[in-house]
């Protein structure tokens, strides 16, 4: 019933986001979670032009969440609305901010919300062998948003394809293999020919 409700809710677009904005902010957990989702399907504006009101202000307050499933349902809306909406969301500063919380679902917001601006916090995502991968990837994703990797980001990326993980290794290779600004530099051109080689063929038909 509960996802019934919500699917109705969606449907109306701008029309349901005020009833899905109630069960966000005050529902049990789980309806909490399922309302999020369900503003992110709407999209980041939902047709609302009043501030405050739309989808995207919405699920920006609820990264700032204390229970980590908010924070990752909130995130993993942002992404879906962004992809969505051709328009600027705003949202990565308050996805920064929501990163020691939210985790993976917040990295992969980042490769799907953010700006450029994000880059150095998927860049230390990369040191982080919980999160290296959803990093690696999220970078790809900047690429394929025809956002450029800067020089700190391709480097780490770069490093990256070595990975004594293979799962890293190839989200290294995915995001240097659809970088925006060609040419590659030379390094970056090695790192993907050393691959090659690589044990994993998933990873070397990447490169």
């Amino acid at each position: 019933a509960l996802r019934i409700r919500i699917a109705q809710a969606e449907v109306k677009g701008a029309g349901g986001v005020a009833e899905l904005a109630e069960l966000a902010r005050h529902g049990e957990k789980r309806e909490r979670v399922l309302a999020l989702r369900g503003l992110g399907r709407i999209g980041a504006t939902g047709a609302s032009a009043a501030p405050g009101t739309r989808p995207i202000d919405l699920l920006i307050v609820a990264l700032g969440d204390p229970d980590p499933d908010i924070v990752g349902a909130a995130a993993a809306a942002i992404g879906v609305a962004a992809s969505l909406d051709d328009g600027e969301l705003n949202a990565s500063d308050a996805l920064i901010a929501a990163l020691p919380r939210g985790g993976g679902p917040v990295v992969e917001a980042l490769g799907r919300a953010g700006t450029a601006a994000v880059q150095p916090a998927l860049v230390a995502s990369l040191g982080d062998p919980k999160l290296a991968e959803l990093a690696g990837l999220a970078l790809g994703r900047h690429g394929r948003r025809k956002i450029a990797l800067a020089e700190p980001s391709r480097q780490a990326l770069v490093a990256a394809t070595a990975s004594s993980d293979a799962a890293v290794r190839y989200a290294a290779v995915y995001a240097l293999s659809r970088e925006f600004q060609p040419p590659k530099p030379a390094a970056t051109a090695a790192a993907l020919v050393a691959r090659f080689g690589d044990a994993t063929a998933e990873i070397r038909a990447q490169a």
